[in-house]
């Protein structure tokens, strides 16, 4: 995927990315934030690097590639993982609370 495709789905992906809990998009340079989803180029070692942070400090690097289309791609997967994972999971605590009401 080229930058100007990933970054068009991106923005097109963002508001349902950040309808539940607040994740949020960094592009172009590492963030140890809480609830980040991005990716980097790592000069020292000349590698292009996808990355997600979780609370409490939890930062994992899910792809190390000299490839830059190639972090798009994982990128973008992620994105669309985390918003699938959040609407199936808020969608089934609505439909309880409506059956609770």
């Amino acid at each position: 995927m080229k930058k100007e495709e990933f970054l068009a789905e991106a923005e097109e992906l963002r508001e349902r990315l950040m309808k539940y809990p607040a994740w949020r998009l960094n592009f172009e340079d590492e963030s140890f934030a809480e609830c980040v989803i991005g990716y980097f180029y790592d000069a020292k070692d000349g590698s292009w690097k996808a990355y997600y942070n979780l609370d409490r400090g939890h930062h994992c690097i899910m792809l190390e590639t000299k490839n830059e289309e190639e972090v798009y791609d994982k990128v973008i997967r992620k994105i669309k993982w985390e918003i699938q994972a959040n609407e199936r999971y808020y969608g089934m605590m609505e439909k309880q609370r409506e059956q609770g009401d």
